[in-house]
């Protein structure tokens, strides 16, 4: 009876440690995901934090912005928006001297991570048309946290 508690014993340890190997494993292929987002595209632009003042490590909102001048689009990927009630962005533009702008928001729902693809241009039913030559690209986030706080910041996109 002794040798098969210990066998269960060292089975659930066992179990315990696959666990952590497995948690492990997809922490290292979120890291190597991020990379490959940084490196892929050499547009990207620097990281934008969305800070909080006087908030724990870990709830600042980590948004990734890039410029896909063949699409004609800016990606964008929102991380650490665990502790994140809801998102409002607005992206800003010129095209031949003429304003322009895209407005969303999203509620994270506990989620870690969003990706949203704005098109630079204007789509009917049937066909889009991208804006010539866009400049001047600038992302303003806005994050409510849990708690009902906000911060805000304006970020230029290349």
């Amino acid at each position: 009876m002794l040798k098969e508690n210990d066998k269960k014993a060292q089975q659930l340890i066992l179990n315990q440690i696959d666990l952590v190997d497995i948690v492990i494993e997809m922490k290292r292929l979120y890291v190597i995901i991020i990379l490959f987002c940084i490196f892929i595209n050499p547009h990207i632009t620097e990281a934008v934090y969305v800070p909080k003042e006087g908030v724990a490590k870990g709830a600042l909102v980590h948004v990734l912005s890039n410029y896909l001048q063949s699409q004609n689009t800016v990606r964008l990927h929102f991380l650490q928006l665990k502790k994140t009630k809801s998102i409002q962005y607005s992206l800003t533009y010129t095209s031949l001297n003429i304003e322009q702008a895209i407005q969303g928001n999203f509620d994270p729902n506990g989620k870690r991570y969003e990706r949203r693809e704005l098109f630079l241009g204007v789509c009917s039913a049937t066909e889009c048309v991208p804006h010539t030559a866009p400049k001047d690209i600038k992302l303003k986030i806005t994050a409510t946290y849990q708690d009902n706080s906000t911060s805000s910041n304006t970020y230029s996109v290349h």
